[in-house]
């Protein structure tokens, strides 16, 4: 005889860095890897039956189903590929996202508030960063780097560019999630605060000139270094308030493994 249970955790816990990657990462292998490689195996099988009653005379051709079990595995493969290339490119992005999240996370020596993978409607924020100097989100970006030469993002006025490659749409990025947490905290808390949107570049140099202000460019160090170098913006009680807030919405959007 059973009898009803509940989980043992009184509140939801806090979300990890780069949670939303590595929930993403799981998805696509159950549903695009796995599946292909159990059907595929699946044929194999059939095959290997099939050429087993041919060796034993049973008077069965197992010709049709090697063609068969031939045509699905070249069917598969570019998918299987393609999918490989996928995970690598989304465990590069949750490996960046929580290596700035550690980074992040010596900020609360300072009387700082760090969250991570805060989500919103279709899309979520890497970071979020609440203390004395402000309200600052943070966009991680985590992009392969070139074998040879120096990495470097280019920040000039509104434009963002990597090499001959024009990413600025990471800074529109940037400022919707700013503008989204700033209308959250008025909706909320009933107070203003202006949000800091910021990107970070793991292990590549950012070169500015004449560059927006509006949305700070940089590696995580340089960030970490501004946020603490910034005047005090917001009192103990703001902060507490703040996060307060933020801490019930998280909690309320989880979303259970």
């Amino acid at each position: 005889m059973t009898f009803p249970t509940k989980s043992p955790l009184q509140r939801n816990p806090l979300r990890l860095p780069g949670q939303s990657l590595d929930d993403r990462i799981r998805e696509v292998i159950e549903r695009q890897i796995n599946d292909r490689i159990l059907f595929a195996g699946m044929m194999g099988m059939l095959t290997i039956f099939e050429w087993a009653r041919w060796a034993f005379e049973l008077k069965m051709n197992p010709l049709i189903l090697t063609m068969a079990f031939i045509a699905i595995a070249l069917a598969i493969i570019p998918g299987i590929v393609r999918t490989r290339k996928q995970i690598r490119a989304m465990r590069l992005g949750r490996d960046g996202e929580r290596a700035v999240g550690q980074a992040l996370e010596q900020l609360r020596r300072y009387g700082y508030r760090v969250f991570h993978d805060i989500l919103g409607p279709n899309w979520n924020i890497d970071h979020l960063v609440i203390g004395p100097g402000g309200i600052f989100t943070v966009e991680t970006k985590t992009l392969s780097k070139p074998l040879r030469g120096r990495a470097v993002i280019r920040y000039e006025k509104r434009s963002l560019t990597k090499g001959r490659f024009d990413i600025s749409k990471h800074l529109d990025q940037a400022r919707a999630q700013a503008a989204y947490v700033e209308a959250w905290l008025k909706d909320v808390t009933g107070q203003r605060h202006v949000v800091q949107p910021s990107l970070v570049f793991p292990g590549w140099s950012v070169d500015t000139c004449d560059a927006d202000p509006q949305v700070w460019v940089m590696d995580p160090k340089e960030l970490i270094k501004r946020v603490q170098a910034r005047e005090t913006q917001l009192s103990p009680e703001q902060i507490k308030s703040a996060a307060s807030a933020l801490s019930i919405e998280i909690r309320s959007t989880y979303v259970a493994a």
